[in-house]
């Protein structure tokens, strides 16, 4: 987890990375505005169990939580443009193959629908193949 913080921070540095998830009303707003994403665990899985192998080579369940904020002004359709931006960089930190992105893989995402303007979020959940 910490390896994907850290490399996260590096490839998107105009983002928020943060591992704490805050509601809309209690994080500060040049952070919605910048876009956050929060990191995480949602548990483990599957592992190898072979003799030596107890509780190994496991898959790690993420989720990804994106959330952004526009001027409230702004049609409901630029919550969706903010977050398909944000989800977007995620996308491609993602498919572009690193030590820290090597085994993480997106299973899936779900976007706000523009239900909470100004506020936008998506959930992404992912894997990571614990070796």
């Amino acid at each position: 987890m910490a390896a994907i913080e850290s490399a996260l921070r590096t490839a998107l540095p105009t983002r928020v990375i943060s591992r704490t998830l805050i509601d809309f009303a209690d994080r500060p707003r040049p952070e919605l505005r910048e876009g956050v994403l929060t990191l995480l665990c949602r548990g483990e899985r599957d592992y190898a169990n072979t003799i030596g192998r107890e509780a190994q080579l496991g898959t790690i369940d993420l989720s990804i939580v994106g959330q952004v904020e526009i001027d409230e002004k702004q049609p409901a359709e630029a919550v969706e443009q903010a977050e398909l931006a944000l989800y977007e960089e995620l996308r491609a930190f993602c498919v572009t193959r690193t030590a820290a992105t090597a085994n993480l893989l997106l299973r899936s995402v779900q976007f706000s629908g523009q239900l909470e303007r100004p506020y936008g979020w998506f959930l992404a959940e992912a894997e990571v193949l614990h070796v």
